[in-house]
Order: structure tokens, then C-alpha cells, then sequence
């Protein structure tokens, strides 16, 4: 699927989360959209505001606008503290931002197999008990196919914009185990001839253009080959590298 598609390689990216979303969602640097820094603090400086400004469309609203469905599933992280209740400004909610319809949740952090609180559209839903073997993964991916099936019944010529925003990644780590145990043994060759791979990777698929120079490593990050025995093993472990690839 993704072969038939488009795939973009240029978005600069900020150091944090919020600001990397905000940027994605409206194609401003996150300082001009309002977000510089997390959604959890506002210093009260137009572009620490925490949630994109009222005055910055964004890429939901524009393709709502001309006759797309604009679905969301998984993270939001867009939305100050103070507004993250029922009671509270719904300005900032993704249904206020150009989407139809939520499943996911506002804030940074969320537990992948005990979330405190989801939200469906503008409504919070608290869960007593989860069921056995529940990942946020499986079920941002269940809720998305149920929408994506919800509009084409609706329209089936009807473009559609999803945000799948998964936080998989994003700490608290975990993952189903047979999801983990794929990875057994493929960071044994070390960090060095990893990045290395990937960089052949992206040239072959043309994701970089062919003149790209790999730069140097990190300073402070240590050749593989010089490690001990017992810092290979430790850094070669799956949990470890999925984590560390946030």
C-alpha cells in the first residue's frame, strides 16, 4: 500500500513531541503555530501557548473544508491541562481542530495496556476493566478501520484524511511479547553497522538523496566494538532498542 502512496521527507522536526505534531498539522514552525514547548506549561508568551492558536488553520480543517472525512486515532498531546476536562474549553479538541471524529486520547503519557481515561469525539470514557491482553496499538488500529469502514459506507468516493498517531513508542514501554520476541537477536551486530544499514537503506530507496554524507556519530556515543561483553548484551536486547528508536 505504502508503495502505491506518497511519501514525505522533508518535515522538520522539533525536540519534543507536542511541537513535532503541531508543525506536522499545520506546516508552521511550532514557535508561529503556538506550541514551543509541551502541552503542560504556558509561560504566557504567544508561541509557548501549549495549543495551536486560534489563527492557524490546520490540515484537518483545510481538507474537512473540501470534502474529506478527517479521522483521529491515538495521541493528541495538543491541548493545555486546564482544558483536558468535559467542563473545560473544548477549543483546543481535535472535533474544534477539523476532525469528525476521535478515538484516542489528549494527553502526553498514556499507559498502553491500563489507559486512565480514552476520549470518542468530545466524550471522555473511563473504563473500570480492561480485557485480557489490551494494547492501545491494537486498539487505535481496531477503531481506525472501524471509521475508515464508517465513512466509506457513508460515501464511498469520499476522500479521507486519517491521523493514526500511535504511542507505542513513547514511554510507558510495552508491547505484546511474541510482538517483542521478532527482535530477538537483531541489534547483535551493534549500533555502528545498524546505522550504517539504514543509511544504505534510505539511499536505495531513494528516501535521501544519493549525494547524502552519513555524519559522524553522536558525541559521547561509544564505537560498538569497544564496549564490554556485558554492555553488548545489555544494549543488544529488544526492549531496549525499540525504546531507544523514540
Amino acid at each position: 500500500m505504502v508503495a502505491n502512496g506518497l511519501r514525505f521527507n522533508n518535515l522538520t522536526t522539533h525536540q519534543l513531541c507536542s511541537l513535532t505534531r503541531a508543525s506536522l498539522l499545520t506546516g508552521l514552525n511550532a514557535h508561529s503555530a503556538g506550541v514551543g514547548w509541551v502541552a503542560e506549561g504556558n509561560p504566557g508568551f504567544p508561541g509557548y501557548a501549549g495549543e495551536i492558536q486560534s489563527n492557524v488553520v490546520t490540515l484537518a480543517e483545510i481538507l474537512r473544508s473540501n470534502g474529506y472525512s478527517t479521522l483521529l486515532t491515538g495521541k493528541w498531546h495538543l491541548t493545555q491541562t486546564y482544558d483536558r476536562t468535559a467542563t473545560a474549553s473544548l477549543n483546543s479538541w481535535p472535533l474544534q481542530r477539523g476532525f469528525e471524529h476521535l478515538f484516542g486520547f489528549l494527553d502526553g503519557l498514556e499507559h498502553p495496556q491500563t489507559p486512565h481515561i480514552l476520549y470518542e469525539d468530545n466524550t471522555p470514557i473511563s473504563v473500570d476493566r480492561y480485557p485480557k491482553n489490551f494494547l492501545t496499538t491494537d486498539y487505535w488500529t481496531e477503531k481506525a478501520i472501524a471509521l475508515l469502514k464508517q465513512a466509506k459506507t457513508k460515501s464511498k468516493d469520499k476522500p479521507f484524511f486519517l491521523y493514526f498517531a500511535n504511542n507505542a513508542v513513547h514511554s510507558p514501554f510495552n508491547i505484546h511479547s511474541a510482538d517483542l520476541a521478532k527482535y530477538k537477536g537483531k541489534f547483535d551486530v551493534g549500533w555502528d553497522v545498524l546505522r550504517q544499514q539504514r543509511y544504505q537503506k534510505q539511499l536505495t530507496s531513494k528516501l535521501i538523496p544519493a549525494d547524502t554524507q552519513l555524519p559522524p556519530p553522536n558525541p559521547g556515543v561509544k564505537a560498538w566494538n569497544t564496549l564490554s561483553a556485558e554492555d553488548k548484551k545489555l544494549f543488544a536486547l529488544p526492549s531496549w532498542n525499540l525504546l531507544r528508536r523514540k
